[in-house]
C-alpha cells in the first residue's frame, strides 16, 4: 500500500516527479510519493463540488487540470478546472468530464484541452497554459463516446496517445 487508503479513488495520475496524483469522489485531489507515505491534499472542495476526479499534472509541475464534480451523476454538471500549484485558486474553464491535455510539441505550453460534453462528444479546444486560458472555439473529435454514470461518479471512457 502506498497511503493510508481513502474510499472513492477516481483518476489517477502518475507524474514525472515521482509522485501520484489521486482523484476522489468525496473530497479534493491528493499527492503521494511512489514509494509510499502520507497523502498530501492538493485542491479544496469549493462550496458546490462533490469531489475532484481524473487529475492530470500538467508540463512544467506547476498546474494541475482536473473535473469538479458538482452533481456525481451528471457530465452538464461538472467543472473543468486548472489551477495553479501549490495554492493558486481554481479557474474554471467550461464544463465536461475527463478533461485531457494534449500539447502541439513535447514539453510545449500550448496545446488542445480535450474533454467530453454533455452529450457525450470528444471535443478539443485550444489552451494556453501559460495564461490558464482557452484561446478558441472548441470543435468535436468524435461523437458517442461510452460515458458512464453511477451513484458516486461519472465518466467518460477514452485515451490519447
Amino acid at each position: 500500500m502506498l497511503s493510508d487508503a481513502f474510499p472513492g479513488i477516481r483518476g489517477i495520475y502518475w507524474g514525472e516527479d515521482k509522485f501520484i496524483i489521486l482523484g476522489n469522489h468525496s473530497k479534493g485531489l491528493h499527492r503521494i510519493p511512489v514509494s509510499g507515505g502520507p497523502a498530501i491534499q492538493l485542491t479544496q472542495l469549493r462550496d458546490e463540488d462533490k469531489g475532484h476526479l481524473n487529475p492530470q499534472l500538467l508540463p512544467g509541475g506547476e498546474i494541475i487540470l482536473y473535473c469538479a464534480a458538482k452533481k456525481l451523476q451528471s457530465t452538464a454538471e461538472s467543472d473543468i478546472i486548472i489551477q495553479k500549484l501549490p495554492d493558486g485558486d481554481p479557474e474554471v474553464l467550461l464544463q465536461g468530464l475527463n478533461p485531457k491535455f494534449v500539447p502541439t510539441q513535447a514539453h510545449d505550453f500550448s496545446g488542445f484541452l480535450v474533454y467530453v460534453n454533455a452529450e457525450s462528444t470528444l471535443r478539443a479546444v485550444p489552451l494556453d497554459l501559460k495564461e490558464r486560458r482557452l484561446v478558441g472555439q472548441s470543435f468535436p473529435v468524435e461523437p458517442e463516446i461510452l460515458t458512464q454514470y453511477d451513484m458516486h461518479w461519472s465518466t467518460a471512457h477514452y485515451d490519447i496517445s
